[in-house]
């Protein structure tokens, strides 16, 4: 019986738990025949179990542990390319793409920096103010995703009290940037591009 799996790419797709990791192994698995091999920092993310292979990896907070844990991985399994979805995987990839023993479909490190930081971002694109606001307005990370750490403050004691909670919580409040409140839908896009303009 012949093998069909040998001329098959490796894919692999890191955050299978999250929106963007799930649509992307249905993508790839809708528009290809390759192996789709999904990873997640945790084992009961349901994206695990729409790939054809899968394996658990610790989280990217600890960047030593993720790359040794990641390059393993890769290695073992033989895979051909990355597609991370994960933020604070991005960073690790872009930075030490170099030492990643395949493809990682991945921006520049500085572009992925400054999309992170909400308070370098606000230098290039416009965003809601930040200054001479009055409430409503949102209180977020000026670092963070999957909309974590967001508060709707509707007034100035309201603020006060959010800053104590967050205190509590361990958090410093210099972390957080305060916006202006837009109503409405919010839309988000997820693009790919093959680097060829």
């Amino acid at each position: 019986m012949e093998d069909n799996s040998i001329n098959k790419m490796k894919v692999l797709v890191t955050g299978a738990g999250g929106a963007s990791g799930i649509c992307t192994i249905l993508s790839l698995k809708e528009a290809t025949d390759n192996i789709i091999i999904g990873c997640d920092c945790n084992e009961y993310s349901s994206g695990l179990y729409l790939a054809d292979e899968k394996f658990v990896i610790p989280p990217a907070k600890d960047k030593d542990k993720f790359l040794k844990g990641i390059i393993s991985k890769i290695k073992e399994y033989k895979i051909d390319v990355v597609f991370s979805n994960v933020d604070e995987e991005l960073l690790v990839f872009s930075k030490y793409k170099s030492e990643i023993p395949c493809s990682v479909i991945i921006s520049p490190f500085s572009t992925i920096d400054i999309c992170n930081d909400k308070s370098k971002l606000e230098n290039i694109v416009p965003l809601p103010s930040t200054e001479n606001i009055s409430p409503p307005f949102l209180i977020k990370p000026k670092i963070g995703r999957g909309s974590r750490n967001i508060y709707k403050v509707e007034s100035n004691e309201e603020m006060e009290a959010l800053f104590k909670y967050l205190d509590f919580k361990g958090l410093n409040k210099k972390d957080f940037i305060i916006q202006e409140f837009l109503p409405g839908k919010e839309y988000t896009i997820d693009a790919l591009f093959d680097g060829k303009g």
